[in-house]
């Protein structure tokens, strides 16, 4: 796995995508070149790391063995990305709209359109835990667990639920494995397909 707090991920992307719709390349090929290729390597880089991150954090909540504590700033991570994700539906948005010069042909810029609406997309599978009224304060639990050394750390008898005390992490393993399972893989799918769109379109 590699680092697990990307706290410049989403603003990279954010500047990324701005960079890409205010270009005013003259040739298709400098458009792809220059921007698009390279958000398409930030995200496949995001990506891995991504499922990494989440697989890890199924494994342990399995197992009940104590997490690195990068895992543990991986999730604090993912509750930010919450609110960057919506800012980042915004900014996509706003700067497709103000996008008053279009360099390539409209279904060049349709694809355009598409792609980046699909990485904008992509972030809001990982910002669901930040949905759980729960989920901040489990966390400061685990952290506590781990600094007293108990044996499980991922056992939270405060967070109601059947069985007592586990609620938390099988829930948690279960919103994991439908984001390493399902979620991640379809919106990811989802920037590949077109991605290979506009490729075909710009080169």
């Amino acid at each position: 796995m590699t680092d697990l707090t990307p706290d410049s991920w989403l603003n990279t992307v954010f500047t990324m995508i701005g960079n890409l719709l205010a270009a005013h390349d003259s040739q298709k090929k400098g458009l792809f070149e220059n921007h698009v290729e390279p958000l398409q390597k930030k995200m496949e880089a995001i990506h891995k790391d991504y499922i990494a991150g989440f697989a890890e954090l199924r494994r342990h909540l399995e197992d009940r063995s104590k997490p690195r504590s990068e895992l543990i700033s991986f999730l604090e991570d993912r509750r930010r990305d919450y609110a960057i994700e919506r800012d980042l539906a915004q900014h996509v948005a706003a700067s497709l709209a103000d996008a008053e010069r279009r360099p390539v042909r409209p279904d060049a810029w349709a694809a355009l359109r598409d792609y980046c609406e699909a990485v904008s997309d992509y972030f809001f599978y990982p910002s669901q835990f930040a949905h759980k009224t729960w989920f901040s304060r489990y966390l400061e639990k685990v952290r506590a667990n781990i600094h007293f050394g108990q044996a499980d750390v991922w056992r939270d008898p405060t967070i109601y639920g059947i069985p007592k005390g586990e609620h938390a992490r099988t829930e948690l393993i279960n919103m994991a494995t439908v984001i390493l399972d399902r979620e991640l893989p379809e919106a990811f799918g989802a920037i590949g397909s077109n991605y290979a769109k506009l490729r075909v379109l710009l080169l």
